[in-house]
């Protein structure tokens, strides 16, 4: 075989590797199972608002939304945090982080997932991310 050829063979099994590799991760991520709906999350069981997570982040939390509209959507928050780190050391990246515990996932992700909503002075949203311990 030649060493263009190989090259080209080389390059093939690495794309198709990538592909493969990015099919099995969102097949696996428990947080994109389900569309989010506001009445499917106030009732969800035990794992239903993990499934929701991130179609909730991607669709209906877009940056700039009040803190007000965003518990519209999804009721209190489990905590609200202000200062520079949560009770697991994680940095927190704003002024102010309302914390939503959509159960835990020991088994496929973390062992405590946490729907961090971080906001600034004006509570305005900067930022959704799910994090975890």
């Amino acid at each position: 075989m030649s060493h263009e050829r190989q090259i080209v063979c080389v390059v093939l099994a690495v794309a198709c590797s990538g592909v493969l590799i990015s099919i099995v991760l969102g097949w696996v991520n428990p947080f994109n199972d389900r569309r989010f709906s506001s009445a499917d999350w106030a009732i969800a069981d035990s794992t239903g608002q993990a499934h929701m997570a991130t179609d909730l982040i991607h669709r209906e939390l877009p940056q700039g939304m009040s803190s007000t509209a965003i518990q519209t959507l999804l009721g209190a928050p489990d905590e609200t945090l202000t200062g520079d780190i949560d009770s697991g050391g994680n940095r927190l990246l704003s002024h102010e982080t309302l914390s939503y515990y959509p159960r835990s996932w020991s088994l496929c992700a973390y062992d405590d997932t946490i729907l961090c909503l971080h906001l600034d002075r004006q509570k305005k949203l900067v930022e959704a991310r799910i994090t975890g311990y």
